[in-house]
């Protein structure tokens, strides 16, 4: 299937996969800067959304389609040599460090502390990990790859001027509108995906129901009351599982003011913490590195009707470089060597994908 929009030129281009669908889809598109986040009036366009963890650092960007195409396999496709400067890198990473692990335990302890003293009940500690990248010339096998080995994730590859090259295989919806319901999910707790029958820790328990229960304040500070929840109960996402619960409500309870309810949303206790703004006060404070699109949302615009997922599980891509993005999420009960493992194990499907393009290619 092909949609032509208008005859101006592209300057992005994006390739997404939804969760449990068989079809992927290609927008060539045109950028355009929401200076003030995303608004009504872009979620009625059709196209893709991505913003970023803090509109403070960086900018939220919509992509207008100018075509789109629906496809099986990206990387059989034909590439015509006018996508070649759409699917390069530019963006340089040069300045980009590494987080250390000692690094990472200072800031643990900086967090822990908050919590002790009351100052949240929960905060996301992130950290960056570098890693060789693989040639733009791979870009459409690690995008079928990633689409492989996550069928029940959101799957993306975009690159536009403003954000460069950026992958991942999102396992959280932030929201999604679907004709007359709206939908999203409280998404907490992490534990190997090992065995066939998980049991879950009191300290996963305990998180799972800070973002359920913050998701029922929201909604009743919103005046919204006619609402479903079904959950909490055990998805996977790769070599992890998490604890999910799910919300749907009927559109008319918003007053057809979604945008708002999106800004409620997001950051979501998952990437951010709670109390929201302590946790994203101390993380602004003690991280050292910017999240840039990380932790941030994404996903496809089609005329009112959308599917919003929260940036998690994703990499900036540049020349030579893999920069991943992992986080954990710390409560009275986390230690930092499990915190540190756990964030090592969440790094670990991108980090396979990647180290198989470039064996399968005779980069290593």
């Amino acid at each position: 299937m092909n949609k032509d929009q208008s005859s101006t030129s592209p300057n992005a281009i994006v390739l997404y996969r939804l969760p449990n669908m068989a079809s992927k889809h290609i927008i060539l598109g045109h950028t355009q800067p929401l200076l003030t986040g995303i608004n009504e009036a872009s979620l009625a366009q059709q196209g893709f959304v991505i913003a970023p963890f803090n509109e403070n650092e960086k900018e939220c960007v919509f992509i207008n389609t100018i075509k789109e195409i629906t496809i099986t396999q990206a990387s059989a496709l034909e590439i015509p040599s006018e996508w070649n400067a759409l699917l390069s890198f530019v963006t340089d990473a040069s300045h980009v460090e590494q987080t250390q692990k000692n690094d990472y335990i200072h800031q643990f302890e900086q967090i822990k502390q908050l919590i002790i003293n009351g100052t949240c009940q929960k905060a996301i500690l992130s950290r960056l990990k570098i890693e060789p990248g693989v040639p733009s010339s791979q870009l459409l096998n690690l995008f079928d790859a990633l689409c492989l080995l996550y069928p029940h994730a959101f799957v993306y590859l975009l690159n536009t001027p403003q954000t460069g090259v950026w992958s991942g295989a999102s396992p959280e919806l932030l929201l999604r509108k679907n004709n007359h319901s709206l939908h999203t999910v409280a998404l907490a707790g992490t534990m190997p995906n090992a065995t066939q029958h998980i049991t879950w820790g009191q300290k996963e328990l305990d998180e799972q129901a800070m973002v359920t229960n913050y998701i029922h304040d929201l909604f009743k500070k919103a005046g919204i009351h006619h609402y479903t929840t079904q959950g909490p109960h055990t998805v996977t996402a790769g070599q992890v599982c998490h604890l999910k619960t799910d919300f749907s409500l009927p559109n008319n309870d918003v007053n057809h003011n979604t945008a708002q309810l999106i800004s409620q949303l997001h950051p979501t206790p998952a990437v951010c913490g709670l109390p929201k703004v302590a946790a994203l006060e101390s993380i602004n404070a003690i991280e050292t590195h910017q999240r840039e699109y990380y932790a941030g949302f994404l996903g496809p615009v089609d005329k009112n009707n959308f599917d919003l997922f929260v940036n998690i599980r994703c990499m900036q891509l540049t020349h030579h470089k893999a920069i991943l993005y992992v986080g954990g999420g710390l409560t009275i009960g986390s230690e930092a060597e499990k915190e540190w493992n756990e964030t090592e194990l969440k790094a670990q499907t991108l980090l396979s994908v990647l180290k198989n393009i470039r064996n399968l290619q005779g980069y290593e």
